[in-house]
């Protein structure tokens, strides 16, 4: 990913995306082909770097229109702020706002499900299903979903486990070192989500070592969930969700915990169990 955006073709400035080195050097769209260009500054992320030589009063253009003009001579690659640039707007402009009384009719009484907000504010409720790295809790979070109409998101680790990695006879192998130090938080990757929208989430994973695996805690840590409701749910082939909640609840007193569920017999009791849950909050 490119560390700046020219916005339209006919702009002489681009956006700084991330911080532009002093000297680092850029390649920009110009005349229907290309040209370098090398920053003579730091440009702050966010801020704008000149991509052609500006004279003092001439047009500085984003978005394909002039923004302002140069108070000073500006050169190719130099950081455009408000210490060479100057507004275009002309005169002061006056006017005076005369609304029209409108007959305000009152509305039909209407209600939604939603929940009030700490600063007074409302939102709807929402929900968010989780999927971690293993493909053994895809199906349940699937049918979750879809008996809710809720939407999907992978715990994604910034590497992949193996087949080795997995192999919990091996004491040496990646699960077993990560799940016998409990500060073990294995990098995530995936993309970003933006939980502030979102008030209940189902949390689905394996049960590793009669606990969660590690990933799951790195999300967990990653993102605001005080105060929200969080259902776990989990997939093994012996083993009980009870000591992963029992850990869950410990390490994360903030979190509104329900009730965890084990599903080892396929996704026919999902849904009604799904169901249940949402019609209890």
């Amino acid at each position: 990913m490119q560390d700046f955006l020219k916005i339209n073709d006919n702009d002489n400035v681009v956006v700084a995306l991330n911080t532009i080195p002093a000297g680092e050097k850029i390649t920009v769209s110009a005349g229907g082909g290309s040209k370098t260009v090398t920053a003579r500054e730091e440009i702050p992320a966010g801020h704008k770097m000149a991509i052609c030589d500006i004279p003092e009063g001439g047009e500085v253009i984003k978005y394909g229109y002039r923004i302002g003009n140069a108070k000073e001579n500006i050169a190719e690659g130099s950081w455009i702020h408000t210490h060479n640039v100057k507004t275009a707007l002309g005169d002061l402009l006056e006017y005076t706002y005369n609304p029209t009384p409108v007959e305000e009719k009152k509305t039909e009484d209407v209600t939604f499900m939603g929940f009030n907000r700490p600063d007074g504010k409302v939102g709807v409720r929402n929900e968010i299903w989780v999927i971690p790295t293993v493909g053994c809790v895809n199906n349940v979070a699937t049918a979750i979903a879809k008996e809710t109409g809720g939407k999907l998101y992978r715990i994604t680790p910034a590497t992949a486990y193996t087949s080795a990695d997995l192999d919990w006879n091996d004491k040496a192998s990646r699960s077993s070192v990560e799940m016998t130090d409990e500060k073990s938080r294995p990098a995530l990757g995936g993309e970003t989500i933006d939980l502030k929208d979102y008030d209940v989430v189902f949390l689905g994973y394996p049960i590793w070592w009669d606990l969660c695996p590690r990933p799951v805690n790195t999300f967990l840590e990653k993102y605001d969930f005080a105060g929200k409701t969080v259902i776990p749910f989990a997939t093994s082939g012996g083993s009980s969700i009870t000591g992963s909640v029992k850990q869950l609840k410990r390490l994360y007193p903030k979190i509104e915990w329900e009730e965890g569920r084990l599903f080892n017999g396929g996704t026919a009791n999902v849904a009604g169990w799904s169901k249940q849950i949402i019609e209890k909050l």
